[in-house]
């Protein structure tokens, strides 16, 4: 007999907030060799489809911009249930980052999310002061501030630094993660041996990282040929194993100015 569990709405809409948290950014092929991380930020919008088994759960859309005039970039992403769990619980999550760069080093300079399900919102700030060394901001409107250290990043700025560090070929990658108002140490390590993924966008040879300093990692494989785009992620969670895989890749300078976030 079917635990109930294995199911349920609003667990399941959690643990998909979660991993799309930690999805990487990605961008598209270059046709010229890539030399620097500046040259991978270059504007895309890239969609995908998260799945428990043979159900499809949620599609994703990322989208990275650079600032008008700034040398700063913001990638947003946007999550919608679909399928039977949009039936049962129709939830929306927003989260948008924006950074820097110092030389190939990502900085985040603020963050936020936003989780609009039927019966509750649920929101995030944070706000990095560099030169005072705090990270303040808000968990469902309660505040916090924090000793901010070097290599401390947001969920989505996270992305960027883990595909440079990769893109750079370092190994171990450790940092440190604002989660919600605590900062966690992160690992990751990398296979050597590249593994062929195919997709609905096609099919990659790719390099599998792995979290390796919590109980249920995620796994992520990333396309060195097409600067790291992230082709699939997946998680085991007890009786729930969800994937995260591409679907489509859209570049070009007119998406920065078209994509509109909804975040207030």
């Amino acid at each position: 007999m079917m635990k109930s569990q294995r199911f349920n709405p609003a667990r399941i809409a959690s643990l998909m907030s979660a991993l799309l948290a930690l999805l990487w950014s990605t961008t598209a092929p270059a046709a010229d060799p890539v030399t620097t991380v500046k040259s991978l930020l270059t504007p895309y919008e890239a969609t995908y489809r998260l799945q428990q088994g043979p159900l499809t759960l949620a599609q994703a859309t990322f989208t990275l911009r650079q600032e008008a005039g700034k040398d700063e970039w913001t990638l947003i992403s946007h999550t919608e249930t679909k399928g039977w769990l949009a039936a049962l619980r129709n939830d929306r999550i927003e989260e948008i980052s924006r950074f820097r760069l110092d030389g190939d080093q990502p900085v985040p300079l603020h963050y936020q999310m936003r989780h609009q399900a039927a019966s509750e919102t649920k929101t995030e700030s944070a706000d990095f002061n560099w030169p005072a060394h705090r990270v303040t901001g808000a968990v469902n409107g309660t505040a916090f501030s924090l000793p901010l250290e070097p290599y401390t990043y947001d969920r989505l700025s996270l992305q960027i630094l883990v595909r440079a560090a990769a893109f750079k070929q370092i190994n171990p990658i450790q940092v440190r993660m604002l989660e919600k108002n605590k900062i966690k140490p992160l690992r990751m390590e990398a296979t050597q041996q590249l593994e062929t993924l195919r997709t609905p966008a096609g099919s990659f040879d790719t390099l599998r990282i792995t979290q390796v300093d919590r109980e249920k990692p995620i796994t992520f494989w990333l396309a060195p040929t097409a600067n790291y785009l992230p082709i699939r992620v997946e998680q085991d969670r007890g009786s729930l194993h969800l994937k995260l895989e591409l679907e489509s890749l859209n570049t070009g300078d007119g998406l920065s100015a078209a994509i509109k976030p909804w975040v207030k």
